[in-house]
């Protein structure tokens, strides 16, 4: 179970934090498509440097990049959503993502204001490249969210391998005072009690794939050690 952690691509996490596709977000993607294809058959037809060819190629630029500020608008108020129901992570980071969301929010909104009042090809052209590099920050929002996840599960399972390792003890105590020689059996267990240690050190500074290699050693120090102990009862 442990060794999965970290194969979790951040697409499919990408897909589970904003949630399926609604119907009203497949519409706008429709829509979408359609605004490209006009657009193409403008820049097709617009050869003529005409100023109702300019208005129109002005029209059908504006058409796209406003749908694209739509859809990006959707998938971020769904991410927010999700995020906010999820089990996974913190309140304290469920209010972090979620404030950086409104943050970006904040922002499109503003450059599709922009958008609405540009009347010229330059200021277009550059408001696209705005609007594509405020786009990137969806992804920084995803990255954050799945390091927000995996440190989550991390920490529960460091928990669960520190109540364990308590639990080990006592049976490891209870066989010593039955006469039995638990030497090998408390190196072992010092050694998974090591491991914990240094995952949670690890979780803490955000090395969460070193912190996945401890965690997988203590475990398997515990396998050990169970079946050590039981040929020594």
């Amino acid at each position: 179970m442990y060794k999965l952690l970290f194969p979790l691509l951040p697409a499919l996490i990408s897909l589970s934090i904003a949630g399926s596709p609604s119907a009203d977000f497949k519409s706008s993607v429709q829509q979408l498509r359609v605004e490209k294809q006009l657009l193409q058959e403008v820049k097709t037809q617009a050869k003529e440097n005409t100023k109702a060819n300019q208005d129109l190629m002005i029209s059908s630029r504006k058409g796209v990049l406003s749908k694209s500020i739509d859809i990006q608008l959707q998938w971020m108020e769904r991410m927010k959503a999700r995020v906010r129901a999820m089990p996974n992570i913190t309140e304290e980071q469920k209010t972090q993502i979620a404030a950086e969301i409104d943050s970006a929010i904040q922002e499109i909104n503003a450059l599709k204001l922009e958008l609405d009042n540009a009347s010229d090809q330059n200021a277009i052209k550059a408001l696209a490249l705005k609007i594509r590099n405020q786009f990137k920050t969806k992804h920084d929002l995803v990255k954050k969210s799945v390091e927000a996840i995996h440190a989550s599960r991390m920490n529960e399972i460091s928990d669960k391998a520190e109540r364990r390792a308590i639990a080990m003890k006592a049976k490891i105590g209870e066989m010593k005072n039955r006469g039995v020689d638990t030497a090998n059996l408390e190196t072992l267990l010092a050694s998974a009690q090591s491991d914990i240690d240094s995952a949670e050190e690890k979780i803490g500074a955000g090395a969460l794939k070193e912190a996945n290699e401890n965690l997988k050693s203590a475990y398997e120090k515990f396998r050990e050690l169970a079946k050590n102990s039981a040929e020594k009862k």
